[in-house]
């Protein structure tokens, strides 16, 4: 028997063999510094440059009592060995509170697969490590997508992401106008002053 599936667990397949035989695939392997995976934290996911978002639960050092120092941040532990006053000192986060959900009509997205078609010719891009296979199979799943996944889609965003910010994109050209936004918004909130 061979099951296969995408990584989500939002698609799959069976197809039975008579002979049996195992085949692993791994995946490619990527330095986790180019993957983002945001962790369950009620302080925030990533760590911030800003010291104003510190997450109590990321200690990364102590220092010494200056006045003006909140007593909650005492490390009694470490006052009592030193003989000094130490405070825990918390790592910077920020919390990621938007889905961004594109939805693209089937015809755009087929569109789109022709074009990756022709400009690689199949095989694997060097860039993202992905190989371009097109078999009925994935143009069947394109064709049915806004019917039988997007409802899914919806139903893991509503349980998993109760209070994000979620961003339904139906065209490339919504998309772009969004990137732009939100650079427009990035360089608001990095000037001085802000």
């Amino acid at each position: 028997m061979l099951y296969s599936g995408d990584v989500f667990g939002l698609t799959g397949g069976e197809t039975r063999r008579l002979q049996s035989d195992s085949l692993t695939v791994y995946p490619k392997i990527v330095p986790l510094t180019r993957v983002v995976l945001p962790t369950q934290s009620p302080m925030g996911t990533l760590r911030h440059h800003q010291p104003i978002f510190e997450d109590p639960s990321r200690i990364f050092g102590k220092r010494e009592y200056v006045s003006g120092d909140s007593l909650r941040r005492v490390d009694w532990k470490s006052t009592a060995s030193t003989g000094h006053l130490q405070v825990k000192l918390f790592e910077p986060s920020i919390a990621l509170e938007t889905v961004i959900f594109l939805d693209l009509p089937a015809r755009i997205c087929l569109a789109g697969v022709a074009r990756r078609r022709l400009a690689h010719g199949g095989g694997q891009h060097d860039t993202i490590g992905v190989y371009d296979r097109i078999t009925w199979d994935f143009i069947h799943y394109i064709l049915r997508y806004r019917r039988a996944m997007a409802p899914r889609v919806h139903a893991l965003i509503a349980e998993h992401a109760r209070t994000a910010d979620v961003t339904v994109l139906r065209s490339r050209r919504a998309a772009r106008r969004y990137l732009v936004r939100a650079r427009q918004t990035a360089k608001t909130r990095a000037l001085p002053g802000r």
